[in-house]
C-alpha cells in the first residue's frame, strides 16, 4: 500500500512537481554567469533622390548582426542568486520529504483505521448473533416460569443496544473505507496485520536528538533562512556597479547604394553602469530583506520547539500504546474466564440474567479495547518515525536512496539548451 500510494498519490506527485519547477531557478541564476548571443537582420528599401544618386533608385540595403555579451560583475548578484537558488531548492526538496513522510504516516494511519473498524464490525456482529440468542434463551425460559419479565425486558435492552452499536460500527467502517480509496487510490482489499521492519530509538534523547538533526519540516525551515539572508546579498548589490563586456559584428550590405557596395563593422569593448539614485526604493527592499531573513530564523526557531515537542507526544504516545496493549490482553483473559464463570454459574441458579449480560458486555469492551491499542500502536510508531523525519522510501524498501541523491544531483546539473521535463 505504501509503495502503490508513493508512485500515485495526486497531492505528492504534486509537490513532486512543484519541486522540479522550483529546481529552474538554479539554471535562472546560473544564466548570468554565462554570455549571451543575438543575431539580427534586416532590409531596408532605399529611393534617394537627386541625379547624382540616380542608381540608388529603388535600391535595397540589407543588415546581418551578431552580438555578444557576457556579464562581468553584477554587484555580488549574480553569486547571491545562484546560492540562493540551491538553499530554495534544498527546501523545496525538504518540503518534498515532509510530504513523502506525512503521506506514509497517513496511509499507515487509513490502513489501522479500516483493520481497527472492520475488526470491531466483526466484534459487534458476534455480540449481536449472541445476544439475540440470548434473549430468545430468556423468553423460553421466562414461558416456563424460570425468571422474569425483567430479565427478559433486560435482554431486550442489550440486544437492541448491540444492534445500534452495530450500525455505528458499519458506518465507521464505511467511511474508514472512503478515506482509505482517497489517499491511497485504490479500494481495500482484505487486509491483514501489517508487519513493521524498521524501528525507533530505544530512549527519548536519542529520538529527540534523531528529530533535531532529520526532520524535513526543520530542515526546510532552515534552508528558508540561509536563502533570504542571501537576498539580501542579491539586493544589495543593486546598489553597486555593473561591469559587462561585449563583442559585435555587422555586414551591411549596399549601405550607400550606388555607392558603396558593403560595409563591415567590428566592435569590442566594456560597459559600465553606476546606480546613483532610484528614490530610495533598493534602500528600502533592502531593508524587506533583512526583516524578511529575521523572519525564517525566528520561524526555524519556532519549528525546532515545535518538533520537539511533538516527538515528546509521539514517544509518549508510542509508549502509552505498548503499555496498554499489555494490560489490555490481561483484561480480555480475565474478562473471558470471568464470562465462562458466570454463564456456568447462572446455568445453576447463582446468577442472574443480568449478571451473565454484564459479563457478555465486559468481555466484548475488553476486546474492543484491545483492537484499538493496537491500532494505536502502530500509528505512533509511524507517527514517531515521521516526526524524527526517518520514515523514508528507502527506510520502507521500495527506493534505493542512491537513486535519491542522483535526483537531487541531477537537478543542481547545469541546464542550457534542453527544455524537456520528466
Amino acid at each position: 500500500m505504501l509503495r502503490y500510494a508513493y508512485g500515485h498519490n495526486p497531492a505528492l506527485n504534486a509537490a513532486r512537481s512543484e519541486w522540479q519547477a522550483k529546481t529552474e531557478s538554479l539554471a535562472q541564476a546560473r544564466a548570468h554567469w554565462l554570455p549571451s548571443v543575438t543575431a539580427g537582420a534586416n532590409v531596408m528599401k532605399v529611393d534617394i533622390e537627386g541625379t547624382n544618386f540616380g542608381t540608388a533608385k529603388g535600391s535595397t540595403s540589407k543588415m546581418i548582426e551578431l552580438l555578444l555579451t557576457q556579464p562581468l560583475f553584477r554587484g555580488g548578484r549574480t553569486v547571491a542568486e545562484t546560492d540562493e537558488a540551491v538553499q530554495t531548492i534544498l527546501a523545496q526538496r525538504a518540503i518534498l520529504e515532509a510530504a513523502q513522510q506525512s503521506l506514509f504516516a497517513d496511509v499507515a494511519t487509513v490502513y489501522m483505521d479500516v483493520l481497527r473498524d472492520e475488526a470491531l464490525l466483526s466484534l459487534n456482529e458476534n455480540n449481536m448473533l449472541v445476544l439475540l440468542r440470548q434473549l430468545q434463551a430468556v423468553r423460553v425460559r421466562f414461558d416456563v416460569g424460570d425468571v422474569t419479565k425483567t430479565d427478559v425486558v433486560q435482554a431486550e435492552s442489550r440486544y437492541a443496544r448491540a444492534k445500534a452499536d452495530h450500525v455505528q460500527a458499519l458506518a465507521t467502517a464505511n467511511a474508514s473505507r472512503a478515506r482509505y480509496e482517497r489517499i491511497i487510490g485504490q479500494k481495500p482489499g482484505t487486509l491483514g496485520y501489517p508487519s513493521v521492519t524498521f524501528s525507533v530509538p530505544d530512549t527519548l534523547p536519542e529520538a529527540l536528538a534523531a528529530s533535531e538533526r532529520q526532520n524535513p519540516s526543520l530542515l526546510a525551515s532552515r534552508f528558508l533562512h540561509r536563502a533570504s539572508k542571501e537576498g539580501i546579498g542579491k539586493t544589495f548589490g543593486e546598489l553597486l556597479p555593473e561591469l559587462s563586456f561585449f563583442a559585435g559584428w555587422d555586414r551591411t550590405y549596399d549601405p550607400q547604394p550606388g555607392l558603396v557596395p558593403e560595409s563591415t563593422n567590428k566592435t569590442i569593448g566594456v560597459s559600465a553602469s553606476i546606480p546613483l539614485y532610484s528614490g530610495g526604493a533598493v534602500r528600502s527592499r533592502v531593508r524587506e530583506a533583512k526583516y524578511t531573513a529575521n523572519q525564517r530564523y525566528l520561524e526555524s526557531l519556532d519549528a525546532g520547539q515545535n518538533i520537539r515537542e511533538q516527538t515528546v507526544a509521539d514517544w509518549e504516545a508510542l509508549a502509552a500504546a505498548r503499555a496498554e496493549i499489555t494490560a489490555r490482553e490481561v483484561q480480555v483473559r480475565a474478562a473471558e474466564t470471568a464470562r465462562k464463570s458466570v454463564h456456568a454459574e447462572m446455568e445453576v441458579g447463582a446468577r442472574t440474567v443480568l449478571d451473565s449480560l454484564d459479563a457478555d458486555q465486559e468481555y466484548l469492551d475488553a476486546r474492543v479495547e484491545l483492537v484499538r491499542a493496537r491500532r494505536n500502536e502502530i500509528v505512533a510508531l509511524f507517527a514517531l518515525s515521521r516526526t524524527m523525519g526517518i520514515l523514508t522510501p528507502d527506510l520502507l524498501g521500495f527506493v534505493d536512496e542512491d537513486d535519491q541523491k542522483r535526483l537531487m544531483e541531477a537537478a543542481l546539473e547545469w541546464k542550457i539548451l534542453g527544455m524537456d521535463v520528466d
